[in-house]
Order: structure tokens, then sequence, then C-alpha cells
């Protein structure tokens, strides 16, 4: 499942920077989801 998550998240990150997202604005998003979603788990 993480693996899965993983890679759904690199394609989101990878998507984004092509939007012109500078890397730290689209990382900081990406980590605070991933955290999100570990929350949840939890």
């Amino acid at each position: 499942m993480d693996f899965l998550y993983a890679i759904e998240g690199q394609s989101e990150f990878s998507r984004r920077l092509e939007l012109g997202e500078t890397f730290e604005t689209v990382f900081s998003t990406w980590s605070r989801d991933r955290f999100e979603y570990y929350k949840n788990i939890l």
C-alpha cells in the first residue's frame, strides 16, 4: 500500500514541478499530505 502511494505521490510531485511550482513549495505540500495520509491510517 505504501509502495503504491509513494509511486502516486511521485507522479503528482513530477506533474506539479512541470507546472512551474518551486521545488520547496511542492515538497512541503507533498510532505504535509503524506503526514495526513499516515495520520488517518493510525
